[in-house]
């Protein structure tokens, strides 16, 4: 098995492919598939210690074409070669794509959700 998962969605009824990075704290989508974005000051700081400035964020409908739910979803903006499609844990969780199961272990460490 692949040591990460990917998933199709459907943002604003465009097909993509996502990972589904649950080390992630936002979710990422590249400019080409972002509407309305408005301005984000942040930085990022990526798993490999770069930093990335984002061209902004925005908010879009993200369905699942197999549970057919769909969700209002705020997305991190980049140039189109900065970054995949991301979903974050946030997401993750919330659409019912993966479950940290805090019984099972003892948490050292956590992000604020």
């Amino acid at each position: 098995r692949d040591a990460y998962a990917k998933c199709r969605m459907l943002v604003n009824g465009k097909q993509l492919v996502f990972q589904i990075n649950t080390g992630a704290t936002v979710n990422m989508l590249p400019a080409r598939y972002a509407r309305d974005v408005v301005p984000y000051n942040g930085v990022l700081t990526m798993w490999n210690k770069t930093m990335i400035k984002p061209l902004g964020k925005c908010r879009m409908l993200l369905s699942n074409p197999k549970t057919e739910t769909s969700h209002d979803v705020e997305f991190i903006v980049f140039k189109d070669n900065d970054c995949q499609p991301i979903l974050g844990l946030q997401t993750s969780e919330q659409m019912h794509l993966v479950k940290i199961q805090d019984n099972n272990f003892h948490r050292v460490a956590a992000n604020p959700r």
